[in-house]
């Protein structure tokens, strides 16, 4: 069985952003209908913008150790709204061997457009 672990991130100014438990419920929802074990959880939770998430350092961290086969996340927007980090990020992540899983992109019947725009602004 392949594994993963998910990553969930709310900073409680934003209104529309789902909540840590309602991420982590989609992703492991996300999951289950994937066969893939959860081998780790990690959630960052803040009330204004941080220049650093304590979580999100772990697990970029661990993920040496762990070798997950997927990092899941509910939506790309978890990682910020800047796409030079999101691209840092799945970078750090290919270079691992660990697919970045988006449940917003994978979810939606656009996933193969939104997927190919993605990959053209990251290149």
């Amino acid at each position: 069985m392949k594994t993963a672990i998910i990553y969930a991130r709310h900073i409680t100014l934003r209104k529309k952003e789902d909540d840590i438990s309602t991420q982590v419920f989609i992703c492991k929802d996300y999951a289950k209908r994937n066969n893939l074990e959860i081998i780790k959880i990690y959630a960052d939770c803040s009330n204004c913008k941080l220049k650093s998430y304590i979580d999100f350092e772990n697990m970029i961290e661990e993920v040496k150790t762990l070798k997950p086969n997927k990092i899941i996340l509910s939506s790309m927007l978890i990682l910020g709204r800047y796409l030079k980090q999101i691209k840092k990020f799945i970078n750090a992540c290919k270079k691992r061997k660990v697919e970045v899983v988006f449940v917003d992109y994978e979810e939606n019947p656009y996933s193969k457009l939104l997927k190919n725009l993605l990959k053209r602004s990251l290149v």
